[in-house]
């Protein structure tokens, strides 16, 4: 099944990818090009396939990434983002604090 892309209906998100792309450049120091960037979408596990090559092509259509450059947008299921994200955090980022327990 092949899904419908409009320019008119995603242009609306084209702001939070200049905003998310200043905030990189900001962060690091110095201009950042855009193919010096790997964007990363989270979809939720149970997606088809279908439904993460629309948002895969929903991304391009708002200015993240390209389709002559796949590698720079990349597909992550939730929970496996969530794993990476947490095993990256300190022990005590990940304790609960005191006045919760």
């Amino acid at each position: 099944m092949k899904y419908a892309c409009t320019r008119p209906h995603l242009s609306r998100f084209f702001p939070l990818h200049t905003i998310a792309f200043r905030e990189l450049t900001d962060a690091v120091g110095w201009k950042v090009r855009e193919d010096q960037v790997r964007w990363v979408v989270t979809v939720p596990a149970i997606w088809r396939q279908q439904a993460k090559q629309f948002m895969r092509e929903a991304a391009y259509e708002a200015g993240v990434g390209s389709p002559s450059r796949p590698e720079q947008v990349l597909i992550a299921l939730e929970p496996e983002a969530a794993s990476i994200y947490c095993r990256r955090l300190r022990n005590s980022q990940l304790a609960a604090a005191p006045e919760n327990r």
